[in-house]
């Protein structure tokens, strides 16, 4: 279980819309899904009933909840106890190799 999981978990259980909740988060909605999923799985429950117009939180995920907002408050505490309360992120930086391939045409003088 990653904390990622966790707030994933707790955006889906606020909006109670995976497009509202993964657009929070920043990421897709695929995304949000699998990374569900894969607490489910790992805790062996489901966590939310779904349907195509309605997300609810199941009992276990109502058990969960205030868990969960407490591990991710004590994680906040951790990161502010050690680190300042500077919460760093890792920047990615990417490139596509395909592009610099194609040559240039020669330049006139």
């Amino acid at each position: 279980m990653e904390f990622r999981h966790l707030r994933f978990f707790l955006a889906l259980c606020e909006t109670r819309h995976f497009g509202r909740a993964a657009q929070r988060l920043g990421t897709t909605q695929p995304n949000l899904t699998r990374q569900i999923r894969t607490l489910e799985q790992e805790l062996g429950t489901p966590l939310f009933s779904r349907d195509r117009r309605r997300v609810d939180i199941t009992d276990a995920g109502g058990t969960i909840e205030p868990l969960t907002r407490r591990v991710l408050s004590l994680e906040g505490q951790l990161h502010h106890a050690v680190g300042g309360g500077a919460r760093r992120k890792p920047v990615v930086v990417a490139h596509a190799p395909a592009a610099l391939t194609t040559s240039l045409p020669p330049c006139a003088p």
